[in-house]
């Protein structure tokens, strides 16, 4: 068993603070009247070979208290005790002496050396920073997600209020919306706006559907949003 009056201990690292644990012990002694209840004074008032005897019985007392709590932090399963102090004051003709301590479970730190305990914290520091990192990549991530889900359902409210249920590709979405921004545009115009990744195939394919489900119409080679006056002519 480990005891130390700090609250650390080099080459060891606290795994676990278990509990306070405390004694105490009183004693009888020959007092002087008129003495006040400091140790310190208590032996004062003795002189010589009766002082010796005094310190070597307090000596005794601390070692038997010291006994006491060992046994109670192995009982408690620890292996070593921080912040140990005694404690001593006079009750009238008896002499009480206490002792305080934290029981506490340590390991030893495998080739301690402050250098590899400041490695250490540069690692969890460097590691602590790679998890924010990978937070606020994770927040983008889900913020991108709800950016475009709201652009989908608003596109999907857009398509909607001209009467389209049915599922468009990205292409269709792309040349039905250029169309109504455009009013009225032509293939040459088309082809001038869209996307350069868009071949001229699958712009053509992506039309005829467009007129087919009945979301534009071709007027002189132009094409235009269908809207309720062309179901009626």
């Amino acid at each position: 068993m480990i005891l130390t009056t700090g609250h650390d201990l080099e080459g060891y690292v606290i795994t676990e603070y278990i509990d306070v644990i405390f004694d105490e012990l009183l004693v009888g002694i020959g007092f002087k009247k008129g003495l006040t209840s400091t140790i310190d004074n208590v032996i004062s008032s003795f002189t010589g070979t009766e002082a010796t005897e005094m310190i070597e019985r307090l000596n005794m007392i601390k070692a038997a208290l010291k006994h006491r709590v060992i046994r109670k932090a192995d009982n408690l399963g620890a292996n070593a005790i921080i912040g140990v102090s005694f404690e001593s004051s006079r009750l009238g003709e008896l002499l009480m002496v206490s002792m305080t301590g934290t029981a506490v479970k340590i390991e030893r730190l495998a080739d301690y050396n402050p250098e590899t305990i400041e490695n250490n914290q540069r690692m969890i520091e460097e590691e602590e920073k790679r998890n924010e990192r990978l937070r606020q990549v994770e927040e983008q991530r889900k913020l991108s997600e709800q950016r475009r889900a709201e652009k989908q359902r608003k596109d999907d409210e857009f398509f909607a209020s001209f009467g389209i249920t049915e599922e468009l590709s990205s292409t269709e979405r792309s040349l039905f919306k250029t169309i109504y921004r455009n009013e009225s545009i032509d293939i040459a115009g088309i082809s001038r706006l869209i996307p350069r990744n868009m071949s001229q195939n699958e712009v053509i394919d992506a039309l005829k559907h467009l007129e087919e489900i009945g979301a534009i119409v071709v007027e002189d080679e132009y094409y235009k949003i269908k809207e309720e006056d062309d179901e009626e002519q």
